[in-house]
């Protein structure tokens, strides 16, 4: 069986207990922390549990004063998108972070959604971004996405974040590989030499 960010989710959302693929979100909330602190956190919740990730919150709140929260921004409705939103949504609640939803109309011009990207980018109370794609087709996406500052890029799909990454260097990872390497991890499965 394929186990996708979306069955995470799911389970999450449901009360589920190994959720990998929210390690990411982990990475991207907690102000001055370094990814090496945040992996070494990580690390002692193994299990991945939501006790261990609600432990996390806590300790981030306590640390910063503060209440971690993500932006979402969804344009449009497309029904595909919304589950993921809503799943995304319903998962930083259980663990306790603060979320801010932004749908926007579909006939959004670029120059309106570049502002409220930016405007995202500026207000120190939000801790990361996600743009939910697909985008309408009059919006170009890689611009978007590129708009979105590095340090809040929540996908990881940025042209910053994407160049650390192959250049082997601490960037916030796309969710769903970064769950699938945590499972290959977590069950000691070795893929040198294999094929996919």
């Amino acid at each position: 069986k394929l186990y996708t960010a979306t069955f995470f989710m799911e389970k999450l959302s449901k009360g589920g207990s190994y959720l990998p693929p929210f390690a990411q979100y982990m990475e991207l909330i907690y102000g001055g922390y370094s990814m090496t602190d945040i992996r070494k956190i990580i690390r002692r919740y193994a299990a991945f549990t939501e006790a261990g990730f609600m432990r996390l919150i806590e300790e981030l709140k306590t640390k910063y004063g503060k209440t971690p929260k993500i932006a979402i921004v969804l344009v449009g409705s497309n029904s595909a998108s919304e589950i993921y939103v809503r799943n995304k949504i319903k998962a930083a609640s259980f663990v306790g972070m603060e979320h801010e939803l932004i749908n926007l109309d579909e006939s959004i011009a670029m120059e309106e959604l570049l502002s409220v990207v930016e405007r995202l980018n500026n207000d120190d109370t939000e801790n990361g971004i996600i743009v939910q794609l697909p985008l309408p087709k009059h919006l170009d996406e890689h611009t978007v996405i590129n708009h979105i500052s590095n340090k809040k890029d929540a996908d990881g799909f940025g042209l910053e974040n994407k160049g650390k990454l192959f250049s082997g260097l601490d960037c916030f990872k796309p969710a769903t590989p970064l769950g699938i390497m945590y499972l290959l991890e977590r069950y000691n499965i070795d893929v040198e030499g294999k094929m996919a």
